[in-house]
């Protein structure tokens, strides 16, 4: 029993380390769509809603916000 208890412990160990990288490699990944969409957020400020860049960028705001959102929710 020991030794499977302790087996079951040394896997546990080893799956609590394996979520911490991958929540750390999720969480730069969703630094940079976040950086991204403040970016598309500031230029959208500074154009023509009637402007042909501004549909674009409006888009392109959409995509990165579904992007950020879904890992998270």
């Amino acid at each position: 029993m020991d030794k499977n208890r302790k087996l079951e412990d040394d896997s546990k160990a080893e799956r609590k380390i394996q979520f911490k990288r991958m929540m750390d490699e999720v969480r730069v990944e969703k630094e940079d769509l976040t950086n991204q969409l403040e970016d598309v957020k500031n230029r959208l400020n500074n154009l023509d809603p009637e402007s042909p860049e501004f549909r674009h960028l409006w888009d392109q705001k959409y995509r990165l916000e579904r992007e950020v959102r879904q890992d998270w929710y």
